[in-house]
């Protein structure tokens, strides 16, 4: 029987407990194991825009052919609140391009370790500890300064690269050298709806990102996935950047941590 918990059950009684880290968090042996379940309701979507934005699985991360169909899709965070009590305050970035959620519809997710998510099918499947690697450098430097919608733009992009993409890197730092949102198998075609200079911007920031990715050693951050079989998987930060939830009052100790 999964542990259902509610957004003030997992704030006030689970992630005291957790010893802050992810692992710990998806391991607590107290109410949390691995398939513990969030009834959340998508009451809107925050900073971000929309963009038009392709996938085709058949492509390696190099590939230039011409076999991407683009639809506008919103790179956007999504805000949550809990659907029995409707707490507020929780804000996730989608990984699942393939499927959606629907605005005032509430969806049970399970709370999944980040390499483990999203679930498949469909595409792209779990993304292993290398993606999560790099997902969590992105969130350690840039998580908190999406307060616009040009940089949550480029953040949203950089996730669904990350998680979409076919690298065939087998670390970070290769994967790093890897991203392209002009190649492969997820791609961006520079067209949006926040002008000709707000896309450019979002260009720019999207090379920044990876420019910065890695630099001085990859840093850590707490990541969990949302994860439901028939709707968008989402990332969630633990603590979540949402003041609503008072999270970081809860924690104690250092969120991030420079791997050597």
């Amino acid at each position: 029987m999964p542990c259902q918990l509610t957004l003030s059950s997992f704030v006030r009684d689970v992630l005291p407990r957790t010893g802050i880290g992810t692992g710990l968090l998806i391991a607590s042996a107290i109410c949390l194991p691995a398939n513990a379940e969030l009834d959340l309701l998508l009451e809107g979507y925050g900073f971000g825009s929309g963009q038009k934005l392709g996938y085709n699985t058949a492509n390696l991360w190099d590939s230039s052919d011409d076999n991407v169909n683009y639809y506008q899709i919103n790179a956007t965070q999504h805000q949550w609140v809990d659907a029995a009590t409707q707490q507020g305050g929780l804000s996730t970035y989608c990984i699942q391009v393939y499927l959606g959620v629907d605005l005032g519809e509430s969806y049970q997710f399970e709370v999944t370790p980040i390499s483990g998510s999203p679930v498949a099918p469909p595409a792209p499947g779990p993304m292993g500890a290398v993606r999560a690697e790099v997902l969590e450098d992105l969130y350690a430097r840039y998580s908190g300064l999406d307060d616009n919608d040009v940089v949550a733009t480029a953040f949203q992009m950089m996730v669904w690269e990350i998680t979409h993409e076919n690298f065939t890197a087998t670390d970070a730092a290769g994967l790093v050298d890897q991203i392209s949102l002009d190649l492969g198998a997820f791609r961006w075609n520079g067209q949006g709806t926040l002008g000709e200079g707000g896309q450019a911007e979002v260009d720019e920031i999207f090379g920044t990102m990876r420019s910065v990715l890695g630099t001085g050693g990859f840093l850590d951050a707490d990541l969990v996935g949302l994860t439901n079989p028939t709707a968008q998987d989402q990332v969630l930060q633990v603590p979540a950047p949402a003041g609503a939830l008072l999270l970081s009052g809860l924690l104690a100790g250092g969120r991030r941590r420079r791997r050597n």
